[in-house]
């Protein structure tokens, strides 16, 4: 986008939030499909930083900021949705083996689900690596948006040095013509005065040759 395109701030925390649901939707499939679903952080950050320019139609610091705080948002939720299906399925299981007389569903153990945290730290240090990815991704893209903004400046830079050239040139070629054109009328106006005299004495003569063929 140009610099000097308007940033649309309300259309890009949209933007930035609805583009990094894909990166919660990573964390889920990830973690149900037993990988390292802390690489999601990184697409995560990744996909708002774009639906947050593409939406608000300009890049900028702030973008970058709302863009880092929606996608961890947006990983903090599917982190403690993974963990709810977990703690579900292992309900299930303590249920089958008699180790509790009730096993609630995914949605009836949502709201509670914070309860178990504080017995299941370990889940804290998949969150803590996908934030910190996340950051990794905020840190290189804010380097690589430094680098094209320094080029795009220097670029304008150039252009505004090329077109004060040409105006000074443009100028200097005005004054010039206008110059050229003062000293030929100067020179215009001479000739004609020069030519007057020279005009009154034949017409003089003219007079006094008549007066002496009519004597």
């Amino acid at each position: 986008a140009s610099p000097a395109t308007e940033e649309n701030v309300l259309f890009g925390v949209v933007g930035a939030f609805l583009f990094s649901l894909v990166g919660g939707l990573v964390y889920v499939v990830l973690n149900m499909a037993g990988f390292l679903s802390a690489l999601s952080g990184l697409i995560g950050v990744v996909c708002a930083i774009k639906g947050y320019s593409f939406f608000a139609k300009k890049e900028s610091k702030r973008g970058v900021v709302i863009s880092v705080i929606m996608a961890a948002v947006v990983i903090i939720i599917a982190w403690y949705v993974c963990f709810c299906l977990d703690m579900v399925e292992a309900y299930q299981y303590w249920l089958e083996t008699g180790e509790v007389d009730y096993a609630p569903t995914f949605f009836e153990y949502l709201p509670f689900g914070f309860y178990d945290l504080t017995v299941n730290p370990v889940y804290f240090v998949d969150l803590l690596l996908s934030l910190a990815l996340g950051a990794v991704g905020c840190g290189s893209y804010i380097s690589q948006m430094v680098k094209r903004q320094k080029a795009i400046k220097a670029q304008q830079e150039a252009q505004a040095a090329t077109q004060a050239l040409a105006d000074a040139q443009a100028a200097q070629a005005a004054e010039q013509a206008a110059a050229e054109q003062a000293a030929a009328e100067q020179t215009t106006a001479d000739t004609a005065e020069a030519g007057e005299p020279d005009a009154w004495a034949e017409l003089n003569a003219q007079v006094n040759n008549n007066d002496s063929d009519n004597a």
